[in-house]
């Protein structure tokens, strides 16, 4: 759109350009990662394409993306094939991981936990609960209609749940979390960045 918009008034913009570049493939990045594993390998290769047709044309520029996302480019630049089997490993890792859990509680509510929410919907079945927990209810009680609950409502359930620590790993909210759910005595305990 943006390309078709600067072309109709004969500018040349590059700035606008690289804006566009970048939101651009960021969508085909969350697309990619919201596909089921049957349908990533064809968008890996279009995103393949779709660089190297705008590399032609010198619009590509990668400034305003992070490094996580210049890796993952290269990653499919360099092999959609391999890109996408090394994701769908990480997937029957996931469903490894959650294999047997009836109920999982995403243990946070911010955007970890709306992430691995995502992912886990995609290798579950439709009969798991999953439910939002935090430490303190009162600034967070719903999300997308689902009940954001205390992670204390869960004690009576330690021995089956699988507790998932939705936070930045290391940081003071996930030291604080980990603690809590150990003195609360839950068993089933994995990080977002196992999930991720």
């Amino acid at each position: 759109f943006i390309d078709k918009f600067l072309e109709k008034r004969g500018e040349i913009d590059r700035e606008l350009y690289a804006i566009s570049f970048c939101y651009r493939i960021r969508g085909c990045f969350y697309t990619l990662s919201m596909l089921t594993d049957e349908l990533k390998l064809q968008l890996a290769y279009a995103i393949k394409e779709d660089y190297l047709y705008y590399d032609s044309l010198d619009k590509t520029d990668l400034k305003l993306f992070s490094q996580e996302e210049i890796i993952q480019l290269q990653e499919i630049l360099h092999s959609p094939q391999e890109y996408v089997d090394k994701k769908i490993e990480q997937s029957d890792r996931i469903r490894e991981k959650l294999q047997g859990y009836m109920h999982i509680v995403i243990y946070g509510a911010g955007s970890y936990g709306k992430a691995v929410f995502y992912h886990i919907c995609k290798n579950v079945s439709s009969n798991v609960t999953i439910d939002f927990a935090v430490s303190d209810v009162k600034n967070c009680t719903n999300w997308r209609g689902k009940t954001v609950h205390c992670i204390n409502e869960f004690e009576s359930e330690k021995e089956d749940l699988l507790i998932i620590i939705a936070v930045k790993k290391l940081s003071d909210a996930y030291q604080d979390m980990l603690q809590n759910v150990h003195n609360k005595g839950f068993k089933n305990i994995c990080t977002s960045e196992e999930i991720l």
